[in-house]
């Protein structure tokens, strides 16, 4: 076990392993595997992350395959506890190689093109299920998690301590590379539209093992180029 929290209703939660760590704070696998625990270290009001997270409570997401919060964790930590399924892993994982493996056997040891379309069109439903009942989930990227077997296509949507109703400019919270334009200039807050560009920048990423906007001319450029690139100023 790596560590120990316990939730508002004095329950004792033993993490086994880190998920994935971000600029927000890093996710934990119960024990058991069917509860994550996500710290968040990001500066902020406690008090606000209790709204919020009563607020995501309060939704009806039934159907959706979200790791709903189910109760915040005590101090000294913040943040707080999410249903989940056994037998999940980071979607990152599909989208490079381990240093050194050869990329064609990896890439069909991880289920091929087939599997990777059955994985983000999963992925894409609950998006879909979110952006239906009016809801932004506010940054796509790696916190999709899908089946750890090849065999498998189950893929769940987790950190929905970002879901909203409504759109401020400057506050959204984006992951780089997955932030659409308007977001990471400060033109605008965070919409179902600025989902859509994150999950496509991912899929894309899934199904070819490269970033959309960052072809050989921005890789091979100054670095002034990649900044263009991301906010939407060079030709894609």
């Amino acid at each position: 076990s790596v560590g120990t929290f316990t939730d508002e209703n004095g329950v004792l939660y033993r993490v086994d392993r880190s998920l994935g760590a971000g600029g927000q704070g890093e996710v934990f696998l119960v024990q058991g595997g069917h509860r994550i625990v996500k710290r968040i270290t990001r500066g902020g009001d406690r008090e606000a992350l209790r709204r919020q997270l009563a607020f995501v409570k309060r939704l009806d997401l039934s159907g959706l395959h979200v790791a709903r919060p189910i109760a915040l964790l005590r101090p000294p930590h913040t943040g707080y506890v999410a249903e989940f399924l056994s037998d999940m892993v980071p979607i990152r994982l599909l989208l490079k190689p381990p240093s050194g493996t050869a990329m064609v056997p990896w890439y069909c040891a991880g289920g091929g093109l087939r599997r990777r379309l059955r994985l983000l069109a999963h992925a894409g439903e609950a998006l879909a299920g979110l952006h239906a009942r009016g809801l932004v989930y506010g940054d796509v990227s790696h916190n999709i998690f899908t089946s750890a077997q090849a065999e498998a296509n189950e893929a769940w949507l987790i950190d929905l301590d970002n879901l909203c109703t409504h759109s401020e400019p400057g506050r959204a919270v984006f992951t780089p590379y997955y932030g659409a334009p308007e977001i990471v200039t400060g033109r605008s807050g965070a919409t179902s539209l600025s989902d859509a560009w994150a999950f496509a920048v991912l899929a894309f990423n899934a199904l070819t093992l490269l970033h959309p906007l960052c072809g050989d001319l921005v890789r091979d450029g100054e670095p002034e180029l990649e900044e263009q690139a991301l906010t939407g100023q060079v030709p894609w």
